[in-house]
């Protein structure tokens, strides 16, 4: 008989990462998040950590917007570390201090679903 296969061999690493982030002005209130403003929001903080080159390089995939507050962004795996930290250290969009926060990052978008509840 031949050896059962190996346990990793059954796994499969999902290709994808999704991010859910809102940004808030500094003073506690939110901005209105549109399609053009989480893209130019996403462009200029990735921009501003990796320049134009990054652009390129981690590009995004703006799958929903909730309540004009809260963007669901799909992206490649390897991107994951370069992509929230370009959000995270973001302090100026348009001119205004802001910041932004990572609500929940996962592989897969099916464990979204609590999060995506609570908003």
């Amino acid at each position: 008989a031949a050896p059962a296969p190996r346990v990793s061999e059954f796994l499969v690493k999902p290709e994808r990462c999704f991010l859910v982030f809102y940004v808030e002005e500094k003073g506690s209130q939110s901005i209105e998040i549109t399609r053009i403003t989480a893209i130019a929001l996403l462009t200029e903080a990735i921009q501003s950590l990796f320049g134009k080159v990054g652009d390129g390089l981690y590009s995004t995939e703006i799958l929903k917007i909730f309540k004009k507050k809260y963007v669901l962004i799909a992206f490649r795996r390897g991107s994951l570390f370069p992509i929230w930290s370009s959000l995270s250290l973001l302090g100026y969009f348009r001119g205004k201090p802001v910041r932004v926060r990572v609500m929940k990052v996962t592989p897969f978008l099916a464990s979204l679903k609590s999060c995506l509840e609570k908003i």
